[in-house]
């Protein structure tokens, strides 16, 4: 990682980690099941933003969790000013 990170000296080592682990810890299959979906959900309301503890249910990374919950919520809000 320090190769990584010094070849890209304006992003923060932090961010190069991260974005190493998103790429190298790909699922195969990146769409969850409704049944996935609904665990998560499940899981959120009981261990609240405990990542780690949700990704060790699924057997993912904390990222993968986290983003899979970012996108599930997004899915639900209203956009636009005329959304009915």
């Amino acid at each position: 990682m320090p190769i990584t990170a010094s070849a890209l000296p304006w992003r923060p080592h932090s961010n190069t980690y991260f974005r190493a682990h998103s790429i190298f810890e790909k699922r195969a299959v990146s769409k969850w099941e409704p049944e996935q979906c609904e665990l998560l959900k499940r899981c959120y309301a009981q261990h609240g933003p405990d990542w780690k503890k949700i990704a060790q249910i699924f057997g993912l990374s904390r990222h993968q969790v986290k983003d899979a919950y970012r996108r599930l919520k997004a899915e639900n809000l209203i956009r636009g000013m005329l959304a009915c």
